[in-house]
C-alpha cells in the first residue's frame, strides 16, 4: 500500500491494548468512542459514494479533499469514487467543457446544436441561447417583451441578419 504524502503508521499489538485497558479502564471507552466516530464517518462517505451521481460524487470529492484531488492519480480517485478511471477521465472532460460553455454564456450568446447556424439564408431556423438579467449585460434581458412575429437582428461576421421570431422559451 502506498500513501499520497509522507505518513507515519503507529502499530500497537492487540495484546498490549488489552493489557493497557486493564490498567486504564477508561482507555477502552476512549477507543470505542473514536471507533464509533470513524464508523459513522465511513457510513456517511459510503452513502455519498452510493447515492450520488458520478458527477456529484466527483464534485463532492473535489470540494471535500482538494489537496488529494491535486496529488492523487486518476486511478486512485476513480477507485475511491467507485468508477473506472476511463469514466472519470470522460467525466472530467465533460465538466471542463460545461464550465467553458458556462463562462462563454456569461458574455456571449450561444448557438444551440442541431439548429441552423445563424448565417442567414431562406428556410434557416437558428436557435440561440443566452442569459438574461445579468448585471452589466443586456443580452436577453428584454426577451420577455418579444412575441411571435417580431424581428430580431443579429450581428454575425460584419453582417446584420434579420430573423422573424416564431417562438420564445424561457428555461
Amino acid at each position: 500500500m502506498t500513501a499520497l504524502t509522507e505518513t507515519e503508521v503507529f502499530r500497537v499489538p492487540i495484546k498490549e491494548i488489552l493489557q493497557l485497558s486493564d490498567e486504564i479502564p477508561t482507555l477502552i471507552w476512549v477507543y470505542a468512542g473514536y471507533l464509533q466516530k470513524t464508523m459513522m464517518y465511513l457510513c456517511v462517505i459510503n452513502n455519498r459514494r452510493m447515492n450520488l451521481t458520478a458527477e456529484e460524487r466527483y464534485q463532492w470529492f473535489c470540494e471535500k479533499w482538494p489537496e488529494v484531488e491535486a496529488s492523487a492519480s486518476n486511478k486512485q480517485i476513480a477507485s475511491f469514487l467507485r468508477m473506472r478511471p476511463e469514466s472519470l477521465s470522460r467525466l472530467k472532460a465533460q465538466m471542463k467543457q460545461s464550465e467553458k460553455e458556462a463562462k462563454t454564456l456569461e458574455n456571449h450568446v450561444g448557438h444551440v446544436v442541431g439548429s441552423s447556424l445563424p448565417v442567414g439564408g431562406e428556410s434557416t431556423h437558428a436557435v440561440i441561447s443566452g442569459h438574461s438579467g445579468m448585471a452589466g449585460q443586456r443580452m436577453f434581458t428584454d426577451l420577455h417583451e418579444l412575441k411571435a412575429g417580431d424581428m430580431v437582428y443579429i450581428h454575425v461576421l460584419d453582417e446584420v441578419l434579420a430573423y422573424d421570431v416564431d417562438e420564445v422559451n424561457t428555461v
